[in-house]
């Protein structure tokens, strides 16, 4: 999945705007190689998805995900973070 850092740059680590390759999700997290070419973990928060994986499916209605209109979500009862489609967005509160 590709996302974009929506943070401030920093020559260490990520470049606000640049698009990052995730290597993988950890408990929620990206796992990310920063500009230093080492991999990191960094909270969701801090990035927009541009492209879901290939397979990637709304977690509520299964619909694929295309890179508008994906969401990164809290079920508020859970707490858990999911990926939906923008019509299925509009149940949740983040």
């Amino acid at each position: 999945m590709k996302v974009r850092y929506l943070g401030e740059s920093d020559p260490l680590g990520l470049t606000h705007g640049k698009i990052y390759e995730t290597l993988a999700v950890e408990g929620d997290w990206y796992r990310i190689n920063d500009e230093t070419g080492e991999d990191y973990l960094y909270p969701p928060e801090a990035f927009e998805i541009v492209n879901p994986t290939p397979t990637a499916r709304c977690h509520d209605c299964g619909k694929q995900l295309t890179g508008a209109g994906v969401t990164v979500t809290t079920d508020t009862h859970s707490g858990e973070r999911r990926q939906v489609c923008a019509e299925c967005a509009r149940f949740y509160k983040d």
